[in-house]
């Protein structure tokens, strides 16, 4: 018997501008969940109370020592590695964390900390970062990502703001 699909909104990097939050949220459409990535995490715990939406976040590297650098959800049968990024020196490479990754059997892994979106596949693990809400870099816009999770299996999506 099929489930029901759970979408969850993933943001990152919004540093204090809550009123980007705001607009990926709207832009997502209903999610049952969002992950902030971190710097600046706090806004989506605004964010959860002014809309009403389930926030889970950790700490970036701009974010006082309050929270965790990263966590470990399992959500519909599917295992997420969720981190901020720094201490794994994303902006340089991936390579530390894909093999985090792989050390703790999870099927996707949600990043931020580079403020570029990307979404990209190693070793069986999805890996999605969705760039930043209000500090794109690169020459890429602000920007989300939408995960939609049915029956083990999840599909990702990348959104940019208007």
């Amino acid at each position: 018997m099929e489930g029901k699909a759970l979408r969850v909104g993933v943001v990152s990097d919004s540093h204090g501008d809550v009123a980007s939050l705001r607009q990926a949220l709207r832009q997502m459409g209903a999610v049952d969940l969002l992950f902030h990535l971190g710097d600046h995490y706090r806004d989506g715990q605004r964010l959860a109370e002014q809309m009403g939406v389930t926030v889970i976040g950790v700490a970036g590297n701009c974010d006082p020592r309050l929270g965790s650098s990263y966590e470990l959800i399992e959500l519909a049968g599917v295992r997420f590695y969720v981190t901020h990024g720094h201490t794994l020196g994303v902006k340089i490479s991936v390579a530390e964390l894909v093999q985090s990754a792989a050390r703790h059997r999870c099927d996707v892994v949600l990043f931020g900390h580079t403020h570029v979106p990307q979404i990209f596949s190693d070793r069986g693990i999805l890996f999605v970062n969705p760039g930043s809400t209000a500090y794109p870099r690169h020459g890429t816009r602000a920007g989300y990502a939408v995960l939609t999770l049915m029956d083990g299996r999840v599909s990702a999506e990348l959104g940019q703001l208007n």
